[in-house]
């Protein structure tokens, strides 16, 4: 399966579900105890500290921050915690009476779901993409192609192949989890009063 979704053969659906089946067979407190070893013995351990520098520079710039991912909100958002994102998009799963079904909720956040996910959370909060000077998005998947054409500064990290055709320039970024980074820089004048966006994949 994970060949075919590489190929593009395997939808966003099928893929997500067959991961988010692993999950089904342990309850939520088990799955916290192994995510909670998983994070400290495998997780921040491989954080590297470019990663940090890179997050940490665009905060300083002053810039608002976002971390979207297409890995499903149960393995993230510890990652997400760890490096500091107030906000954060991901890929759902579903939940029914307290447990995991393998389904996911709404739209998987992957390929031109990325997209649809990402512009979905600006207008939820009065914002779109045009608002903002400029955008870089950081990439290290060719099924980020769709979100790479929507920002001004696509930024490759390593091993992104067919996606090298439409990055400005190559960063040598070694990303945890597949995920990438978007930051918006200062808003136009028009909305001059919000804060520098910055959204991270």
């Amino acid at each position: 399966l994970v060949a075919r979704y590489d190929r593009g053969e395997a939808g966003g659906f099928e893929f997500t579900e067959f991961y988010l089946s692993t999950l089904v067979p342990f309850t939520v407190d088990e799955l916290a105890m192994l995510h909670s070893d998983f994070m400290r013995e495998r997780v921040l351990p491989s954080i590297p500290v470019a990663a940090r520098d890179l997050i940490a520079q665009h905060r300083r710039l002053g810039h608002f921050m976002v971390l979207t991912t297409a890995t499903s909100r149960f393995l993230t958002a510890p990652v997400a915690r760890a490096l500091g994102f107030e906000n954060y998009i991901a890929t759902e799963p579903e939940m029914r009476d307290g447990r995991y079904t393998g389904r996911v909720a709404g739209t998987p956040n992957m390929r031109e779901g990325k997209v649809e996910r990402l512009l979905d959370w600006l207008a939820a909060r009065d914002m779109k993409l045009s608002d903002f000077r400029e955008s870089w998005f950081y990439s290290d998947s060719q099924n980020d192609l769709p979100l790479l054409s929507h920002v001004d500064g696509p930024i490759a990290a390593l091993g992104l192949g067919a996606a090298q055709e439409v990055v400005l320039f190559h960063l040598a970024f070694n990303a945890v989890l597949a995920l990438v980074f978007i930051f918006f820089t200062a808003p136009i004048a028009r909305n001059a009063t919000r804060p520098p966006l910055t959204v991270a994949v």
